[in-house]
């Protein structure tokens, strides 16, 4: 049963969150083959969690596609993992990539990219590369230059002691003696070699195999006996089961075979839209709409305030001007992901249930209880004796600035309605939820499942009290090692935590949301924040209006 768990809080961290993107990891985490890299980069914004398992190292890798042209990547190595009796590696290793495209693929220009492997630290993985990537129709095909490990096999002079002889040696050590350090002086030093592959997508099928020549020919691993004489080719396939998950089984070394996972997060993809639910409108008859009695279905507000309930917002107040046949809504969000949904579904009430003589709509939008932006409506309207208000067709005005404006939030000072909300009332929620604990030499991967309580009790507008409960459902949390740290300690008790307290309150908390003028909002909040610690803070955002900064 307990693998079966480990499988079920694996899959929960990496497929439950990540967002449906296609893109292939190489066992390094950075987009390429298999041990190689290629100029290839994920979209921007992409986030990816890789675990490749083989005799050589288990590596956990995160990348994060940063800008358009930057990727990054942390990683965690456990070298000799199946703990071979006659192997002498016993290390532990986190490192750092960056890699920057150059040039952008064009007709027939390669894609290229440069990179560091292990840019600070012991500089176990150490590599500098160089590498041109072009797809020629099912194939992908790249080609690259590297230093460091990646210059192990077929060595040749380094081509850029052109520019200055001090690239024509690599220091024997680099990083400092116990990692932390840069090894900038190592960097695209010392002898260079050849290294490649390529790529073929299988028509018709989420299928794709892979080939490569390996220039690193791993001299550290061999002088501990962890792997003998290795081949320079790798092959693989890989298999897509869904577009955010990508599996694969490679042919290593010429010995042993290796596995991979690799999960996408898609951080810059919209939430998804919310169908909302259908019922009948309070413009219907009681007996359909069910409204309650109390309710006077002859007042618009009355009409608007309760299918806007049902739709997932909350009509908080309202003012008319009759003189300029205005009306202005403050609608609070608390349905709708997207905003343009939200404010989408309050102009069509408001186009329902609002007299013909109002001639424009104004709906001042409250997001988590700050003040959004005011979105302004004009109606048209068709003269006749059979006129009505109507919603306009698409392309119907010439310039959308006639039908809809964007402006800055705008109070409602002198409401003409109000409505009456009873505080307190009481949301609740459930879900499982998982902890994991990565990169402990030990235990490289501890893991909880837990049901995850919580409710939120509000209490006036804009306070709210906040709960979370985790209840245990599983864990393997251990305190075997002791943290030794002189210095005062943050996080280093955390396993007391999950051991000791393994379900508990995680949090409880007060907290206050509001908006000043029409750029500063604000939040305050005061209890147990997170597990572990208690406290009391606030937050200040100034949000200039139509601007991309804050």
């Amino acid at each position: 049963m307990r693998p079966a768990l480990q499988l079920i809080i694996l899959f929960s961290g990496i497929w439950l969150i990540f967002h449906p993107l296609m893109s292939f990891a190489s066992d390094f985490g950075s987009v390429g083959l298999i041990k190689t890299p290629t100029a290839r980069m994920a979209d921007d914004g992409l986030l990816r969690a890789t675990i490749s398992r083989e005799d050589v190292a288990d590596i956990y890798n995160i990348s994060y596609q940063a800008t358009p042209w930057l990727e990054a990547t942390f990683r965690y190595s456990i070298f000799n993992p199946r703990n071979f009796y006659y192997a002498k590696d016993e290390n532990r290793d986190r490192s750092y990539e960056a890699k920057a495209r150059i040039l952008l693929e064009q007709n027939w220009l390669p894609q290229v990219a440069v990179g560091v492997r292990d840019m600070l630290g012991s500089g176990i993985w150490e590599g500098e590369y160089a590498v041109a990537s072009k797809e020629l129709g099912v194939f992908d095909i790249s080609i690259g230059m590297g230093w460091g490990r990646l210059a192990a096999r077929g060595q040749f002079d380094n081509p850029l002691t052109l520019l200055d002889d001090d690239f024509e040696e690599r220091p024997q050590r680099a990083g400092g003696a116990f990692g932390g350090e840069s090894r900038s002086k190592s960097y695209f030093r010392g002898p260079t070699a050849w290294f490649g592959g390529a790529r073929y997508r299988v028509p018709r099928w989420p299928l794709q195999i892979i080939a490569e020549y390996n220039s690193d020919n791993y001299a550290r691993e061999v002088g501990l006996n962890t792997i003998q004489d290795p081949s320079p080719w790798n092959f693989g396939v890989e298999w897509r089961p869904q577009s955010n998950l990508i599996l694969a089984a490679t042919w290593l070394h010429g010995s042993s075979f290796g596995l991979r996972l690799s999960g996408t997060l898609d951080t810059k993809s919209a939430p998804k839209r919310k169908k909302g639910r259908a019922f009948y409108s309070a413009s219907e008859p009681r007996s359909l709409s069910g409204a309650p009695e109390n309710l006077d279905l002859d007042a618009w507000y009355d009409r608007i305030l309760y299918d806007a309930e049902r739709s997932g917002l909350r009509l908080n107040k309202a003012a008319i001007d009759e003189e300029k046949a205005v009306v202005a809504l403050e609608v609070g969000n608390t349905g709708y992901a997207l905003t343009a949904d939200a404010v989408h579904k309050a102009l069509s009430i408001a186009e329902v249930h609002l007299p013909r003589k109002i001639k424009a709509v104004e709906v001042a939008l409250r997001e988590e209880d700050h003040l959004a932006p005011t979105v302004i409506y004009k109606r048209q309207q068709i003269s006749g004796e059979k006129s009505k208000i109507r919603t306009p067709r698409r392309g119907q005005y010439t310039d959308r600035s006639e039908a809809l404006q964007i402006l800055p939030n705008k109070r409602i000072e002198l409401p003409s309605n109000l409505t009456a909300y009873k505080y307190p009332f009481v949301n609740f929620g459930a879900d499982l939820s998982t902890r994991m604990q990565l990169m402990d030499p030990d235990a490289p991967f501890a893991k909880q499942l837990y049901a995850k309580l919580s409710a939120r009790v509000s209490i006036a507008p804009n306070l709210n009290l906040w709960g979370v409960y985790g209840q245990d459902i599983y864990n393997d949390f251990t305190t075997d090692r002791a943290s030794n740290s002189r210095i005062q300690k943050v996080r280093s008790d955390v396993n007391r935590y999950l051991t000791e307290g393994e379900s508990g309150l995680d949090q409880l908390f007060f907290e206050y949301r509001n908006s000043l003028g029409k750029s500063f909002h604000y939040r305050t909040y005061a209890g147990i924040l997170e597990s572990m610690y208690a406290g009391i803070g606030g937050e200040i955002l100034y949000e200039p209006f139509a601007q991309r900064w804050a």
